[in-house]
């Protein structure tokens, strides 16, 4: 008897996680639909039934992560998700200290500077300053990760690391280069 309840725990504890794991999966690829998602795109993309996908929808809805466009029917992220990072970093008072830094360096250099820091064995662009006063101005999003093998700021954080870890990183991550990045 006792060793049925134990099984029973165990699977109950295993689908927990793997609902939490799947609920994550929806999040991530909501965060790079811009415009949404209709149930039917989620599940292929993250080749889960529809009723999984509606269900973890409905959960995450209900917490206030997804929202529902009533016109489109397409789910998109809502944005706590941003601000639950927002309110993180500002706990670590990353912006505040990392802003006056940046704003001095924007106004001296008369360029646009921003600040990336190490997560998830990459960087992830955090704050920016404009230094330009005239002609173009380049202000991508913040919260993107850096492409490490396409970037200045890449190439010099893996010139930091061994090389061995610096070269399985590249690899992992791939050489594919986002929309948006020149020729070379």
């Amino acid at each position: 008897m006792k060793v049925r309840r134990f099984h029973k725990a165990v699977a109950a504890a295993s689908m927990s996680v793997s609902n939490v794991d799947r609920s994550l999966d929806v999040l991530e690829a909501l965060a790079q639909r811009a415009e949404g998602a209709s149930l039917r795109v989620l599940a292929e993309a993250l080749d889960l039934p529809k009723s999984a996908v509606h269900r973890l929808l409905h959960t995450l809805a209900e917490r206030g992560y997804v929202v529902q466009n009533a016109e489109t029917q397409f789910y998109g992220l809502s944005l706590k998700l941003a601000l639950l990072g927002f309110r993180f970093l500002d706990t670590r008072h990353l912006p505040d200290a990392a802003q006056s830094v940046l704003d001095r360096l924007a106004a001296d250099s008369a360029e646009y500077c921003r600040i990336a820091v190490v997560a998830d064995c990459g960087l992830t662009w955090v704050a920016c300053a404009q230094g330009a006063t005239a002609g173009l101005r380049y202000e991508p999003p913040m919260g993107r990760e850096v492409v490490l093998h396409a970037t200045a700021t890449g190439k010099a954080w893996l010139a930091t690391l061994p090389e061995e870890e610096a070269l399985a990183l590249v690899y992992r991550r791939g050489f594919a280069v986002p929309p948006g990045f020149g020729g070379r």
